[in-house]
């Protein structure tokens, strides 16, 4: 049966029955060590099975459990097989310096007594994603008409997303002209990751070549590490909001013969499959910008998309560029029959909708395309959606987007917050 395994201190029984007393009321069954273990059985024989068997491990840090050597011995067997882990700590607990604190899928929850409503909430919705194998929507950002303002919106709502909402969202960049790192990115910052190659790149080249039937998340935890850059000071009880940069680099991918490289059995596509497949469980959105075209690196990100966002301005062109999308769907290698569609108005009309998107919707909501529907939320023109690079200097290097505000900027704040809640609940997060 699956189980979420506690590690705990048995001088810290009260704290471990409150975990699990929360893990049952979620429909999530918790193993310990004196329901696990038989009179006459050790604990070598049935604590380590029972800790590979697991969907994840919850660590309950106390001042008893920081000294124990068994607590330790779980924590490094973790480490070593790549299991999803989360730390609770309880009261003002300092970690000893010689700590292990780098596990696979890590977070750290710090509880004084007791569980806030909050804690308790985004604490269950974790270790639910995990053991009910829930997977996180990608959603790719594309329309194959340029200028729309796919890159500078996707940065908004997913921030929004994130800010407002409270959700992990991960950021690629698989565009070659790589905008949205540009945007995101100072110029510190960006020579940083170019003199690292802390980039797309990473994440299709994998940690070397190693045998699909055995590769365990800690082999992908290593490329995560090369390739993410934080886009926000990380700090506990709070979603992560992460950026994957591109790079002109990936035109190597698009010269030669492209089935060299993404042929399905590939060693560069299992990886890329593999990279996103994980971080399917350490986020809850995942979101893809991809440019305006029906180039490789679009095909690449709609082999693992869940949805499309495809903003759309109001003009005789916007429809084209979603039907030449339809086309391309219908071309490409793979069932997408499954894929949601949805369609945002991006800088229209503040007023409110004049006669061209009106007619546009109407075309738009005809069900002609499958899975396609135009979201009730629309991006009115504003001059705080230009593309600003971040400061330099600043930890936070979102500060520069629309939804962040500052003067007059209430009304575009609203605008985005009504599409990230729209958006949200369309893609079930």
């Amino acid at each position: 049966m699956a189980h979420v395994f506690i590690s705990y201190s048995q001088k810290d029984a009260k704290r471990r029955q409150q975990i699990a007393e929360m893990l049952e009321s979620a429909g999530i069954t918790p193993w310990f060590d004196e329901q696990g273990i038989a009179l006459g059985e050790s604990l070598e024989e049935r604590i380590f099975p029972a800790l590979r068997a697991s969907k994840c491990v919850i660590f309950v840090l106390t001042k008893n459990a920081v000294r124990s050597e068994w607590v330790r011995r779980e924590i490094q067997f973790v480490q070593a097989n790549g299991i999803p882990a989360h730390f609770i700590s309880f009261g003002n607990l300092e970690l000893p310096e010689d700590f292990p604190k780098k596990i696979s899928g890590i977070k750290r929850v710090a509880v004084r007594s007791r569980f806030t409503a909050k804690q308790r909430e985004d604490f269950l919705n974790d270790v639910s994603r995990v053991y009910f194998e829930k997977r996180a929507p990608v959603v790719t950002v594309v329309n194959l008409k340029g200028g729309v303002g796919k890159t500078t919106l996707a940065a908004n709502l997913f921030g929004c997303a994130h800010d407002y909402l409270r959700k992990s969202v991960l950021l690629i960049d698989l565009d070659p002209q790589h905008n949205l790192t540009q945007l995101l990115l100072d110029k510190e910052k960006m020579s940083e990751c170019y003199a690292t190659s802390r980039n797309v790149m990473a994440m299709f080249r994998g940690a070397g070549v190693v045998d699909p039937e055995k590769v365990m998340s800690s082999n992908v935890e290593r490329v995560v590490e090369r390739c993410v850059v934080p886009l926000k000071p990380s700090s506990e009880n709070e979603p992560l909001l992460h950026l994957v940069p591109g790079t002109f680099e990936v035109i190597t991918y698009f010269l030669g013969e492209r089935h060299q490289h993404f042929r399905r059995d590939a060693q560069t596509w299992m990886n890329f499959k593999r990279f996103i497949a994980y971080c399917q469980r350490h986020y809850d959105i995942i979101a893809i910008d991809v440019n305006p075209g029906a180039t490789l690196m679009t095909e690449v990100a709609l082999s693992v998309s869940t949805h499309i966002l495809s903003p759309v301005r109001p003009d005789r062109f916007a429809k084209y560029g979603l039907t030449l999308l339809e086309s391309l769907l219908e071309k490409i290698e793979g069932d997408y029959s499954a894929l949601t569609k949805l369609v945002i108005m991006n800088g229209v009309e503040r007023a409110g909708p004049d006669q061209i998107e009106l007619e546009l919707r109407s075309e738009l909501a005809d069900h002609s395309i499958p899975n396609q529907k135009v979201m009730r939320a629309r991006i009115a023109h504003s001059a705080r959606l230009v593309a600003k690079q971040a400061k330099p200097g600043r930890k936070d290097l979102t500060l520069e987007l629309a939804y962040h505000g500052g003067f007059g900027a209430h009304a575009i704040q609203t605008d985005l917050r009504a599409a990230a809640q729209e958006l949200i609940e369309e893609i079930g997060v």
